[in-house]
């Protein structure tokens, strides 16, 4: 999918990572469907294990999420010399001044998490979960104006992207942590092994 019909620009104005990192947040941050599809798949109650699972794999999109708009030209949001060369050299987000709009934005995304990334229990989850609607309601409004590149419904387009994508960044487990964890370079890897046993 990307944002405007001009097919010669398909390449850089493509919106798929984006879309699908939203989508998957969308449709597990809904609390009451997990719950109940813990309940109906698993026959199994929240408990430390699945918690602390559930906020690893919240925390996993975030990151995909973030990797997504660190190298996505289609949402034509600035990026600087500084915020380039910060990328590449690995420099940690919160080390990057604000001189663009795709640092603030990105700052804003992982600020956005951290009640989650601090959650102890279900309880604080739940609340912390509310922090990242602006991210659904941002997903609502690119996919509202997004156009698929070939001939098939929106709708099914999205899924398709997001399946993909889910297997790239969630499922993609070859260096023992999956690939959407340590994908943005401007955030820093802090899962021990020690946590990576308890959630994986």
């Amino acid at each position: 999918m990307e944002t405007d019909s001009n097919p010669e620009e398909s390449l850089t104005n493509s919106i798929d990572e984006v879309l699908s990192a939203l989508n998957i947040l969308k449709i597990t941050t809904g609390i009451k469907d997990y719950e109940s599809w813990l309940k109906a798949y698993y026959n199994r109650e929240l408990d430390g294990k699945v918690v602390e699972g559930y906020k690893f794999f919240i925390a996993t999109t975030i990151r995909f999420l973030i990797h997504a708009v660190e190298f996505n030209y289609s949402l034509r949001i600035e990026e600087d010399y500084t915020f380039f060369r910060a990328r590449f050299k690995g420099v940690p987000i919160e080390d990057i001044p604000n001189t663009s709009e795709k640092t603030i934005f990105i700052k804003n995304i992982w600020s956005l998490s951290k009640p989650l990334r601090k959650a102890k229990n279900w309880r604080s989850i739940k609340l912390s979960v509310k922090h990242l609607k602006p991210l659904t309601e941002v997903f609502e409004e690119i996919y509202r104006n997004a156009t698929p590149t070939i001939d098939m419904s929106k709708d099914l387009a999205l899924n398709i992207v997001t399946k993909f994508y889910t297997l790239i960044f969630l499922n993609d487990t070859r260096r023992g942590i999956p690939y959407g964890y340590i994908s943005p370079s401007i955030i820093k890897v802090s899962a021990t092994s020690e946590y990576l046993k308890k959630v994986f």
